[in-house]
């Protein structure tokens, strides 16, 4: 009798561990997640890109962790965002100066993606931005942070939200 429950208990307690760390966190967390301000470079508002950015970057607003807003200060602000001319062969790079200050830098190559994996990799810039990296390999499916590839889905997906819901 001992044994069988023994191993209903470590069966659960390991499909538990696997699904809670699918996800991989980068070490990034904002002090106010729910009231998080994203600003798009003044040279950005003439391009075809801004609503895009706008309303790719607001995809993490379904968590209810998370809160983010769009401000047109250009200093107060915790996540800035660029699409620029030169070129550094990525596709897009989001870094981190401190845990309320981020940047997301969107290259030429970017602008060459379909409509849809650019919009995909907003969202995914923006996923580094809140603190997640890289998700393993085995977890793209599920996830808008996988290193390489697309998947047509432009926004958090489970694990996504898991790692989020981990963090905040």
């Amino acid at each position: 009798m001992k044994k069988p429950l023994l191993f209903i208990m470590i069966t659960l307690l390991l499909s538990t561990l696997s699904v809670s760390f699918a996800y991989v966190p980068n070490g990034w967390v904002l002090t106010y997640p729910t009231s998080c301000w994203f600003y798009i470079s003044e040279d950005t508002n003439s391009s075809p890109y801004l609503n895009d950015l706008i309303y790719y970057t607001k995809q993490w607003n379904s968590l209810p962790e998370l809160g983010l807003y769009q401000t047109y200060s250009p200093s107060d602000h915790n996540i800035a965002m660029y699409v620029v001319s030169y070129d550094t062969g990525n596709c897009a790079l989001a870094q981190h100066y401190s845990d309320d200050y981020h940047t997301a830098t969107f290259y030429p190559s970017w602008k060459n993606l379909s409509l849809t994996n650019r919009r995909e990799v907003i969202v995914h810039e923006i996923g580094h931005c809140l603190g997640l990296a890289h998700t393993q390999s085995s977890n793209n499916s599920n996830s808008i942070m996988r290193q390489f590839n697309f998947n047509g889905k432009p926004y958090p997906l489970s694990d996504d939200k898991a790692g989020i819901s981990s963090i905040y």
